[in-house]
């Protein structure tokens, strides 16, 4: 089963100039935005497994994102400090902490890939726009000087693929490298100058398992290693998508809550994990991508709504929702609140590591 994780930070339009030669599924997200599921009965999900990870002076840890699970390790950055831990127990292993202004140092992360040809971490320095490379144990191994990348990910051929930022004098939106950052070839060649004030839109890949994927113009395409793109399937937001011209001035952002905004999906073969803000109300869905089914809906219209999913663990339920899949496990953060429900002897909590199949 194929899988993919997408979260950005600001919806965006892109210019994509892919046709949709070929009818591809459709996730009526638009025309089902009243539709009302209240139970997940055609989902069914079970617990895999449970890692608290460690409490220690090293790793007192706030609100983590998970970036990978590999090398036996689980990769988590916490504001601007990566952590490693064990990927069975939570056992704490290392940090890299490099914050500065020195040739080995990174001033804040934009981007984090873990490569499994090197066992290194691959940190991307937005605002010295710089690759630095260090190892797990927080050994400064490389670093490489690039003004255009934005975001990046490692592809089977031992290459990397980049997005170029929209504000770069590069005519093309997509650049693949050597291991050496030496330029190979170029994709997506632009079309048109886009024109942005104040608010420069965020993308990025993942890459799950042999795959990288992306999410352009609502549409989730597959990318080949030559840099070709495949499209999987498309969201039809009707009249509730965002136009380009609110998405790009600051200054109209209060139109937004009219749209449909802030999305991060979560992607199998079968389902569609999708979160969103509409009518200043965060929702959380479940499509089935091959029927355009709704199969669940959970609408917070207060911060002190549950989010997600509820999951039963023993006599406790938690909330949780996946924000990270791979060899068919979806990976959920139990932040220190929900964590505390199964630990409520203790005050002091990490972030835990929920494992989720489906049945």
């Amino acid at each position: 089963m194929k899988h993919f994780v997408f979260l950005f930070l600001a919806i965006f339009f892109f210019a994509c100039d892919e046709k949709k030669e070929e009818v591809l599924p459709v996730v009526p997200l638009g025309d089902g935005i009243s539709l009302n599921v209240n139970a997940a009965d055609s989902i069914k999900m079970f617990i895999h497994s449970m890692i608290p990870l460690e409490l220690t002076d090293s790793s007192l840890l706030g609100e983590i994102r998970l970036i990978d699970d590999t090398l036996g390790r689980l990769v988590v950055e916490d504001g601007n400090i990566v952590h490693t831990f064990d990927n069975q127990t939570g056992k704490f292993m290392s940090t890299i902490n490099r914050q500065g202004e020195g040739p080995e140092e990174y001033v804040y992360i934009s981007d984090i890939q873990v490569s499994p040809k090197d066992s290194c971490i691959y940190i991307l320095d937005g605002a010295k726009h710089a690759i630095n490379v260090y190892s797990m144990e927080n050994e400064f191994i490389n670093s490489f000087r690039n003004d255009s990348i934005v975001s990046l990910a490692f592809m089977n051929n031992d290459n990397w693929i980049t997005f170029n930022s929209l504000i770069d004098t590069c005519n093309y939106d997509i650049c693949i490298y050597n291991s050496k950052w030496e330029p190979v070839c170029w994709k997506r060649e632009r079309k048109e100058q886009l024109c942005f004030n104040g608010l420069i839109p965020e993308y990025t890949f993942n890459k799950i398992d042999d795959e990288i994927y992306t999410y352009l113009s609502d549409t989730l395409f597959c990318l080949q290693n030559d840099g070709e793109l495949s499209a999987i399937f498309w969201i039809d937001k009707g009249k509730l998508k965002m136009p380009s011209e609110v998405v790009y001035d600051m200054t109209r952002q209060a139109e937004s809550e009219h749209y449909i905004w802030e999305e991060g999906m979560h992607y199998s073969d079968t389902y569609c994990f999708l979160r969103y803000i509409y009518n200043r109300k965060r929702y959380y869905d479940i499509w089935n991508v091959h029927s355009g089914k709704l199969c669940y809906r959970n609408v917070m219209t207060s911060p002190d709504d549950p989010i997600g999913l509820s999951v039963n663990i023993g006599e406790v339920t938690v909330q949780a929702w996946p924000s990270f899949i791979k060899n068919n496990l979806f990976y959920c953060i139990l932040d220190e609140v929900e964590a505390g429900k199964l630990n409520p002897t203790n005050s002091d909590n990490n972030p835990c590591i929920l494992r989720l199949k489906l049945k």
